[in-house]
């Protein structure tokens, strides 16, 4: 089995990531491409998450990588 442990998913409506030329413009095309490259499970945050800069924004962005891992539970 093989796992990521350092994956940054895309962060739904939030225009930015961390790729050159963004192949991965959401999370179920991240997680589709992952596992074409037969990544089995992942250990995720958000980009939302390495982007905030307040409690807010983290609180945020800890609910919104939750809410991913819950629609994504055989994967996350």
């Amino acid at each position: 089995m093989i796992f990521d442990c350092h994956v940054h998913l895309p962060s739904p409506g939030l225009d930015y990531t961390w790729e050159w030329d963004s192949f991965t413009p959401d999370v179920d095309s991240a997680i589709d491409y992952m596992r074409r490259c037969g990544v089995d499970k992942i250990v995720a945050n958000s980009v939302r998450g390495e982007l905030a800069t307040s409690v807010g924004e983290m609180v945020a962005a800890n609910d919104e990588i939750v809410e991913i891992a819950d629609d994504h539970p055989e994967y996350i």
